[in-house]
């Protein structure tokens, strides 16, 4: 409940030391399970956090000077963030998140996968545009 009151009372990006706080702690547990048993006797929290954690990420990443993402492991990550997230979240009613009142709702997820989808479509359109170079052209004369 304090996690909760404390995402409503603190709007984004001033929630993210309590967010990165409640992730470190679940880490700390030193259990691959530790999320789970979270989310047993809390169900939103986890993904809460782990919202707000592929937010910040995506939001934070470095870019180049037409916005696209510099650094295809950043975008992997976010991705990575955002797949937790997702399975926490994919089997309930996008009804139930909106009305879950746990600071984000269900059009804020869409935003959310659309801005990692449209990261990876930016790393593919920049790939694109960089050049072969450089190549090797071997000359040999006719002796050899």
């Amino acid at each position: 409940p304090d996690f909760r009151r404390h995402l409503l009372e603190t709007p984004y990006p001033a929630n993210m030391e309590r967010v990165f706080d409640v992730l470190n702690r679940l880490s700390a547990a030193g259990s691959a399970t530790s999320y789970d048993e979270e989310a047993r006797s809390c169900l939103m929290g986890v993904p809460a956090a782990f919202f707000y954690l592929t937010r910040f990420t995506l939001e934070t990443m470095d870019r180049d000077e037409y916005g696209r993402p510099e650094d295809a492991d950043v975008v992997r990550k976010a991705t990575l963030q955002y797949s937790v997230f997702e399975n926490y979240i994919s089997a309930l009613h996008p009804g139930l998140i909106n009305a879950g009142n746990w600071s984000f709702n269900d059009e804020q997820v869409f935003v959310l996968r659309k801005q990692i989808l449209r990261a990876y479509r930016q790393l593919e359109a920049k790939k694109k545009l960089e050049p072969k170079w450089p190549f090797k052209v071997y000359v040999y004369d006719e002796e050899e």
